[in-house]
């Protein structure tokens, strides 16, 4: 990790903190020390606030981000994009299902099945960084791309 990398996450990691004091801290200091009794309330307004800054910050940076980068491909480069998208997507659902079979056969202590799902698992792994690798070969043919990695964006 370099220097760049961990200014980055520090700093995630320091927005995240304030946005959970802001919700937490200050309404424990309002109320002089004491639990706020609307824990839920608490809870779903932070979920409200972090998903409105999410759609009204991040999600149109990174959109932008991808139009610009899908226009910036050689047509080849993006239909082959493209097409690693769709099958990262269904990896997504595959590792997600995977997941959640490894979990109850772990639950009803069906050890064979849950170490069959956990090898399916490692093989979903592995192609999901062959998946990784073709895309970056891709990436880094791309001007926007390699701009945001010169500026430590992307973690390379």
């Amino acid at each position: 990790m370099n220097a760049r990398t961990r200014y980055h996450s520090s700093y995630s990691l320091t927005v995240v903190f304030l946005l959970f004091l802001a919700e937490f801290g200050i309404p424990l200091l309002a109320q002089n020390g004491s639990r706020p009794q609307r824990t839920d309330e608490v809870m779903q307004s932070l979920r409200k606030d972090v998903a409105t800054y999410l759609s009204r910050s991040v999600l149109p940076a990174l959109t932008s981000f991808k139009q610009q980068f899908d226009a910036s491909l050689k047509s080849v480069d993006l239909a082959r994009l493209e097409n690693l998208r769709k099958q990262s997507h269904v990896l997504l659902d595959r590792i997600v299902t995977h997941e959640q079979e490894f979990s109850k056969a772990r639950r009803g202590k069906d050890f064979k099945r849950a170490l069959d799902f956990r090898s399916r698992l490692e093989g979903n792994f592995e192609t999901r960084k062959r998946l990784l690798g073709e895309a970056q070969r891709i990436g880094s043919r791309s001007g926007p791309a390699c701009r945001c990695c010169s500026r430590g964006w992307i973690p390379r």
